[in-house]
Formats: structure tokens, sequence, C-alpha cells
């Protein structure tokens, strides 16, 4: 398993958590079901579900000239919700 930090930035608010997961993939279902979207971001739980749907089933996309970094966007209320990923240890030892 290696651990992720996972960055989500929506209508000015910034949130970072991590999560352990054996894929990029995988760290961003794990975290997309677990965060609290009415608690962080201040939307309603229909809306961070669907939210949450959206990101558990998205595909991380590696970002250029970068090692252990993805990013991807979806939209919550019409407005775009940036995701970023960041491999921060591998879990080997």
């Amino acid at each position: 398993m290696s651990l992720f930090t996972v960055v989500l930035e929506h209508r000015g608010t910034s949130a970072v958590q991590q999560v352990s997961a054996p894929s990029p993939k995988a760290a961003l279902s794990k975290w997309a079901k677990e965060f609290d979207y009415e608690a962080v971001l201040g939307i309603s739980k229909k809306v961070g579900g669907q939210l949450a749907r959206d990101l558990s089933r998205a595909t991380p996309i590696p970002i250029r000239r970068t090692r252990n970094v993805w990013g991807l966007t979806a939209l919550a209320h019409g407005q775009m919700a940036l995701v970023r990923l960041i491999q921060t240890a591998d879990g080997k030892k």
C-alpha cells in the first residue's frame, strides 16, 4: 500500500487529506467515498453524493513532467472541483 495525499479545491476552499491505497485510482475512489463534502465544502448531501460517485469512477490523469502526481476535475453546483493526487510514500520498506 502507498500513501497518497489528496488535495481538493472547490469554490475557494482547499482540503488536504491522506489515504493509503495500492494505486492512484484506488486512492481516489477510497478518498471520494470517505470525504465529508457537506462539512468541508458546505454542499448538500445530494450534490456531495453525486460528486463522490463521479470522482470514485474517474481515472486520475498523470501530470506531465512530474512523477507520482495525478489530477482530474469534476463539477459540483456547476463549478469546477480540482483534485490532485500525490503519491507521498510508496509503502516499500
